[in-house]
C-alpha cells in the first residue's frame, strides 16, 4: 500500500482506522521524513508517525 511519487518520494497512506503510526519499509538509501525531519537509513523497515492529520512521506537524500 505505500508507494513511490516519482523518483524521490515514498509515500506510506494510513489504511487503519484511529492509527497514530505505521510501519513503512525504506528502500536501500538515505531518507528524511517530511513531517519531523528525522532521517533514516533505507533497507529495512521502520515505524513512522502517523497522527490524524499527516500522512507519512518519506524523501530519498542524495
Amino acid at each position: 500500500d505505500q508507494y513511490m511519487f516519482g523518483s524521490e518520494y515514498l509515500v506510506a497512506p494510513i489504511l487503519s482506522l484511529g492509527a497514530r503510526e505505521r510501519e513503512v519499509y525504506l528502500p536501500a538509501g538515505r531518507w528524511e521524513s517530511l513531517e519531523d525531519k528525522k532521517v533514516y537509513e533505507g533497507g529495512r523497515t521502520v515505524a513512522a508517525n502517523a497522527p490524524l492529520d499527516v500522512m507519512p512521506v518519506f524523501r530519498k537524500i542524495g
